[in-house]
């Protein structure tokens, strides 16, 4: 029996579209709701037609799995109201700005710049959403989300919205407490960050050097970014590297010899091409030095055990 979902609900949306590392199979539905209604609107005909829901960003920092979701993927809205519109509303030195969780990213840094708004111009250059790297705790540069984060508004599957302190995000390194929930149980509406105020030209010609700093040492083919966490003490691209790992491939998926901590789709790869290399270069690492690499990327649609860390011996 055909189920009776809303217009917008695209069927069989392929995720692979939707990832910046063109991998992943269908979603049985994909919605981009415009306003935090209609997200209260889908996540209820969701609950009505008992289909779970997967919320993401620019799915940046997601491998989905070849077979794809099997629920509701929900881009985040933007709700808030323009930049330009707070910044002049408030004459502090140190203004408190909303921003939606659907918010792209890079361009709101941008636009931030150009206000006179520093807090966030570490991030030039990071694909994603706003939602998405407060739910990972993004960093660069000597920066990080958990830096400038007050508050953030959410809503929970059953329509209520709440206003929370950053504190109870629990904000650590490249982690939250929101992380790797599936199917996803606290959407990220929009967030509350402190800023200062500095010359725009400041800040656009810091954001020049990290935007020519990131292309000269990461590479430019598909990927999410850093496949894992830097164990403390160390840098894992540098443990992949001496445990014999750059340019290892499995299928399309290889690990990038310029940085590898990168694994890059060639043009066709397949999650399990990734989830192959990921498996031996944890293995390769631990038995090189010891080390147990933990994932940052957030796996989708996988089974439980399929990415368990590999036990020694």
């Amino acid at each position: 029996m055909t189920e009776n979902t809303p217009q917008h609900w695209r069927p069989n949306c392929s995720l692979a579209e939707l990832s910046t590392w063109k991998i992943g199979g269908p979603a049985r539905y994909y919605a981009v709701p415009p306003t935090a209604e209609a997200l209260r609107a889908d996540l209820r005909r969701a609950s009505e037609l008992r289909i779970s829901v997967l919320a993401i960003g620019g799915a940046s920092n997601l491998l989905f799995s070849d077979h794809g979701y099997e629920g509701l993927v929900l881009a985040l809205p933007q709700v808030t109201p323009p930049l330009k519109d707070q910044q002049e509303s408030s004459d502090s030195p140190e203004p408190g700005i909303w921003l939606s969780g659907g918010d792209p990213l890079a361009e709101t840094v941008s636009d931030l710049a150009g206000l006179g708004l520093a807090g966030l111009e570490w991030s030039e250059g990071i694909p994603g959403s706003v939602g998405g790297a407060i739910v990972n705790n993004a960093g660069a540069y000597g920066g990080q989300i958990a830096d400038t984060l007050e508050r953030v508004r959410v809503m929970l599957p059953d329509g209520t919205e709440e206003e929370w302190p950053a504190g109870r995000l629990g904000l650590a390194y490249r982690r939250s407490k929101l992380k790797g929930s599936e199917p996803t149980g606290v959407f990220l509406l929009a967030a509350r960050f402190r800023l200062q105020r500095r010359a725009p030209a400041d800040l656009t010609a810091q954001m020049t050097e990290i935007r020519s700093t990131r292309d000269s040492k990461l590479p430019h083919d598909p990927s999410c970014g850093c496949v894992f966490r830097n164990p403390e003490g160390a840098v894992a691209g540098r443990l992949i590297e001496e445990a014999g790992c750059a340019g290892e491939r499995r299928g399309d998926a290889m690990v990038s010899p310029q940085h590898a901590n990168f694994i890059i789709n060639l043009g066709q790869a397949r999650a399990e091409d990734v989830r192959s290399l990921i498996r031996d270069v944890q293995e390769a690492v631990f038995a090189k030095c010891g080390r147990r690499l933990e994932l940052e990327v957030q796996p989708v649609g996988f089974s439980e055990e399929l990415l368990t860390q590999p036990q020694p011996g």
